[in-house]
C-alpha cells in the first residue's frame, strides 16, 4: 500500500451511472469519477473519466482494504441480495445494486486512509471507457443534472404549473429514527432560497407512507402520460418479514439509501417535484 500525504491526497466524486449486462454476459457498471488534485502552484487540477466495472471488482477491492486493516469501511453490498432478486441480471436488481455501490464509492472517498492507497487510485483509474451506452445516459448524473434534463424535455405548456420543481435544491434521507414497532425515515429536505430564514426542514415518514405516495402519483399521472411512466423510479419493494429482519440495522441502512435515491429521482421530474402529492408527502414550505 502507497500512503499519500494528507495534503496532497486527491478527491474523488464518483457515481454509478448505471448497470448493463453485455456480451460476455456480465453485468458492468459504468462509474463517472471526478478527480480533483493540487498542482504545483496550488492551483486546483481537475480531470473527469468513465470507468466500467464489474461487482467482483468491487469485491476484490472491499477484501483488500480489510487485510489492510482500514478501519471505518462501508459495507458493500452484499452478494445474496441477488438470490432475494432471483437472478442477478434483473434489472431492478442493476439499478437497486448501481445506487447501493454508488453510496459506497462516495463513503470511501470521503475515507483519508482509504483515499490515500494506491489500491483505491488504481481502482478509479483501471477500465476506462470513452462512451457510455445510449440507455444510461439519459439516467445518468446527478439530481441537479437529471432535473435540468428532464425540465429541456418538459413542453413550454407544462411548465406554467410546475415551477417549485427549481425551489427544491436539495433532498435527502440521513439518517432514521427507530420506534417501537416501525422505522421512520428523516427526510432532510433544502429549498433554493438560501436568503429565508425557514429554507431547510424535516419530515418524517414510514416506509408504507412511501407505498401509499408511489400508488397515489402513478394513478394521479400515469393515466395519460405514458412517457412521464418511462421516468417513473422505481421504488424499493417490499420485503417478507419472516424471511428479513426489518429492525436489522444492515437492512435499514440499504432501505434508507434506495428510498433517498427514489426521492432525489422524484423530485428530478418536474411535473412530480410540482405535484400536490409530493409537496405535502415531504412537509414543502412554498
Amino acid at each position: 500500500m502507497r500512503e499519500y500525504d494528507t495534503n496532497s491526497i486527491p478527491i474523488f466524486e464518483t457515481f454509478v451511472i448505471g448497470g448493463l449486462k453485455e456480451k460476455d454476459g456480465y453485468v458492468y457498471y459504468y462509474i463517472s469519477v471526478q478527480k480533483h488534485t493540487s498542482g504545483s502552484n496550488n492551483s486546483k487540477e481537475n480531470a473527469h473519466i468513465t470507468i466500467k466495472k464489474r461487482f467482483s471488482q468491487f469485491d476484490s477491492l472491499h477484501k483488500s482494504f480489510k487485510r489492510l486493516n482500514i478501519v471505518n469501511l462501508p459495507k458493500l453490498p452484499s452478494k445474496l441480495t441477488s438470490i432475494l432478486s432471483n437472478t442477478s441480471n434483473n434489472t431492478n436488481f442493476i439499478k437497486k445494486r448501481s445506487v447501493l455501490l454508488s453510496k459506497y464509492l462516495q463513503r470511501l472517498a470521503r475515507n483519508m486512509r482509504v483515499a490515500g492507497t494506491s489500491e483505491f487510485l488504481e481502482f478509479l483509474e483501471q477500465d476506462q471507457v470513452f462512451a457510455v451506452p445510449l440507455t444510461l445516459v439519459a439516467r445518468g448524473g446527478s439530481f441537479a443534472a437529471s432535473r435540468s434534463l428532464l425540465e429541456d424535455i418538459t413542453p413550454v405548456e407544462d411548465r406554467s404549473s410546475r415551477t417549485t420543481c427549481s425551489e427544491i435544491a436539495d433532498i435527502s434521507i440521513p439518517s432514521t429514527k427507530q420506534m417501537s414497532n416501525h422505522t421512520l425515515f428523516q427526510i432532510f429536505c433544502v429549498k433554493d432560497s438560501p436568503e429565508e430564514i425557514n429554507n431547510e426542514w424535516v419530515a418524517l415518514r414510514r416506509y408504507k407512507d412511501f407505498v401509499e405516495l408511489d400508488e397515489n402519483l402513478r394513478e394521479s399521472l400515469g393515466t395519460d402520460n405514458s412517457t412521464l411512466m418511462e421516468w417513473f423510479p422505481q421504488l424499493p419493494g417490499k420485503s417478507i418479514k419472516f424471511l428479513l429482519n426489518h429492525f436489522d440495522s444492515d437492512f435499514i441502512a440499504e432501505r434508507r439509501v434506495l428510498l433517498e435515491n427514489y426521492l432525489q429521482e422524484l423530485a428530478a421530474i418536474p411535473q412530480i417535484s410540482g405535484n400536490d402529492l409530493f409537496l405535502r408527502f415531504i412537509n414543502a414550505r412554498f
